[in-house]
């Protein structure tokens, strides 16, 4: 399967921002066990390197891992050099997009209002980060259902499970998850079973969307 297949069966990126790489491992194979399938490291990570390839190897093969915070053409080339199954950007970089569509390299940019979004959309987005989704909220995102019909939408920024239902039901396609999933107190004192359990949270919110 696909990085591209396994995001549109199961939309939720982690978003990992740890800087030290024992323990982003310890924390995305907790989140995995709950339900995570795609697995993001951003570049501005003290051990972004390292971590990256410690995660290719450590995770299974069906768990895609990405870099995040991509923000230059410079940062992309290191991003692929070192293995990076899907990118992740928090600004529209047309460079950056349409980089990763030749390479035919996942792509998920980050934009915030309606011409942003059309154009990462346009550009050849896999989907577009709505960011930062707190300051906008589940109405904005249906405001947009219907000017912006067809762009699959996922918002990235203070997403709880309430809030991923509420973005679900107003047309959001799925989520990125960060300090919601990878919990700073829950890292800082190594309690994996708790970033599992609200991993779990979050798959069930988007499981029962989808059967419903």
């Amino acid at each position: 399967m696909t990085t591209t297949e396994i995001f549109l069966q199961s939309p939720m990126i982690g978003i990992l921002r740890v800087h030290d790489a024992r323990i982003a491992v310890q924390a995305a194979k907790a989140a995995v066990a709950g339900g995570l399938r795609m697995v993001e490291v951003t570049t501005d990570s003290r051990d972004f390197e390292r971590t990256l390839g410690e995660l290719r190897s450590a995770l299974p093969d069906d768990v895609p891992v990405g870099a995040g915070t991509v923000r230059t053409e410079a940062e992309l080339a290191m991003a692929m050099r070192l293995g990076a199954q899907f990118i992740v950007t928090p600004v529209v970089v047309a460079p950056v997009i349409q980089a990763c569509v030749s390479a035919g390299l996942p792509i998920f940019p980050g934009a915030f209002t309606p011409t942003e979004i059309w154009t990462a959309h346009e550009l050849g987005a896999t989907a577009v980060k709505l960011y930062p989704a707190g300051s906008l909220g589940a109405q904005f995102v249906r405001d947009l259902r219907s000017p912006l019909h067809g762009v699959k939408m996922i918002p990235t920024g203070q997403v709880t499970p309430d809030r991923l239902a509420d973005y679900l039901l107003a047309g959001a396609f799925g989520c990125g998850l960060g300090t919601t999933l990878f919990l700073p107190d829950a890292i800082q004192s190594q309690n994996w079973s708790a970033i599992t359990e609200i991993a779990r949270r979050f798959a069930r919110t988007l499981e029962s969307h989808r059967a419903s």
